[in-house]
């Protein structure tokens, strides 16, 4: 198999569905070791190939991130996670996941992301109560795919609808929203999993060739990331293993954030049209007792916050193109129909924010 064509792969598609009383660690495994018999047979890859700052042989790279995601989560299952982080931490600097980001997988300053928080009332927020979790009210930060209890992060997509498909689709009479602009550029751990679908379509973009080598070498790590949830009831989700252990990886390796996909939109099953994440930023400021983080007030600019009914209420036009989502251009959330996002309520929320100039908290 040509190596551009493992992408198009079915093997590689994500998110990885984990069947109810099935065992995580048997489904993840036989998955990573599926994609390194992939790997294996597969033509033409250059066993000396550099590219980035890495000096480590491409294929190899691959084998010893899928050895070592497979040791972390053993780790973690003994009961011992500071062995599990010792060992992932090892892991991603012998693979040189640092200098394999090229600064094209930043994210641009001055990038248009939203957030959402469910609220029983058409009064806005104010700016600081959309933003994240004060650290006086630390107790409140629960345990998710990406969110360590007791550590605030700012969670922001690059479209309300994603933000809506993350909190599990709340009721629109609920749900207020904010835009929030990066004041400078943003170095993120890319962990998107859009490139891996069956219809992806790059569009007037094609794949260069560090992005196929860098989507090729971080699958396992993606996938690993990339594990739906078959019980959100349940206390202990496997599935949060190593996304939790690279939000502290993260933090000691001068990286802002990272970047990934829901686990809630499955765009082999979909025809939505465009490019959807999510980011999380953890808080840089520990030794802060109430307030926010001070590096994250700095980092971005929040706009008013609008509740959506009151939009609904008082907006029924098109969208001006100026004012479109560039990311996503259509959605399907019912089958068979799919529909212009800016004409969704989504999109039109968004058009309003995009009036409201923002601005950095006070």
């Amino acid at each position: 198999m040509p190596l551009n064509e493992i992408l198009k792969d079915y093997r590689t598609n994500l998110p990885i569905e984990r069947k109810r009383n099935s065992n995580f660690r048997e489904t993840l495994y036989q998955r990573l070791k599926n994609y390194e018999a992939l790997i294996d047979f597969t033509d033409n890859i250059p066993p000396d190939v550099e590219w980035g700052e890495g000096k480590m042989p491409f294929g190899k790279r691959i084998y010893e991130l899928i050895e070592g995601i497979i040791k972390t989560v053993d780790a973690y299952y003994e009961g011992n996670p500071h062995k599990a982080y010792t060992i992932l931490n090892r892991t991603l600097n012998l693979c040189e996941m640092t200098k394999i980001l090229n600064k094209d997988l930043s994210l641009a300053e001055n990038s248009n992301l939203f957030r959402i928080r469910t609220v029983n009332s058409n009064y806005p927020l104010s700016k600081k109560e959309i933003f994240h979790i004060p650290f006086n009210m630390r107790e409140r930060v629960a345990t998710q795919r990406y969110s360590i209890p007791g550590l605030p992060c700012l969670y922001l997509a690059n479209s309300i609808y994603v933000s809506w498909e993350e909190l599990g689709r709340p009721s629109d009479n609920i749900i207020q929203a904010s835009r929030f602009c990066n004041t400078r550029e943003l170095r993120l751990l890319d962990l998107t999993n859009d490139i891996y679908s069956n219809k992806y379509d790059a569009g007037n973009n094609p794949i260069e060739n560090w992005q196929l080598f860098y989507y090729l070498t971080i699958w396992p790590l993606v996938a690993a990331c990339s594990v739906k949830v078959p019980d959100r009831n349940a206390t202990f989700k496997p599935e949060y293993i190593i996304p939790q252990l690279l939000l502290q990886w993260i933090n000691k390796n001068e990286l802002d954030g990272i970047k990934y996909s829901s686990t809630h939109i499955d765009l082999n099953n979909t025809n939505h049209v465009g490019h959807m994440y999510n980011i999380v930023v953890p808080v840089k400021s520990f030794d802060k007792d109430e307030g926010y983080c001070d590096e994250l007030v700095e980092m971005f600019k929040v706009s008013s916050v609008i509740p959506m009914q009151l939009t609904q209420i008082a907006m029924n036009r098109i969208v001006e193109g100026d004012l479109r989502n560039e990311d996503l251009r259509g959605i399907e959330l019912i089958e068979g129909n799919r529909i212009l996002y800016s004409v969704s309520s989504f999109g039109k929320l968004e058009a309003q924010l995009m009036k409201l100039e923002p601005t950095k908290i006070q």
